[in-house]
């Protein structure tokens, strides 16, 4: 039985494992590191398992009224691109700069 630290540092590489895997098109490599660390150890596909079944489970309420509303709550609350004060002061410094080069220039 891995010990505490042990059982973290695979549920850790096994979430990173599952984005890399769901990002679309992992590389030929990456699957191939993939099912390397997955056969290493038999906690390895435990966890990787267990996060997939996870993500499953899931997805079948996805489509739950419920699960629908909160998304559209969420989305709600997000909040909206604004420019910030830094923008705003690199856009007035930069167009200080791209004064002062065109009045050396002409």
């Amino acid at each position: 039985m891995p010990d505490a630290n042990g059982g973290a540092q695979n549920e850790g590489a096994a979430e990173q494992w599952f984005a890399v895997m769901r990002s679309g098109a992992p590389s030929p490599a990456e699957v191939v590191a993939f099912q390397e660390w997955r056969a290493a150890d038999p906690d390895h596909a435990r966890a990787y398992d267990a996060l997939e079944d996870a993500w499953a489970r899931a997805g079948d309420h996805a489509d739950h009224p419920e699960v629908q509303n909160m998304r559209r709550a969420a989305r709600a609350r997000r909040p909206k691109a604004v420019i910030g004060k830094r923008h705003i002061l690199s856009l007035i410094a930069l167009a200080l700069l791209l004064g002062l080069v065109l009045s050396l220039l002409f």
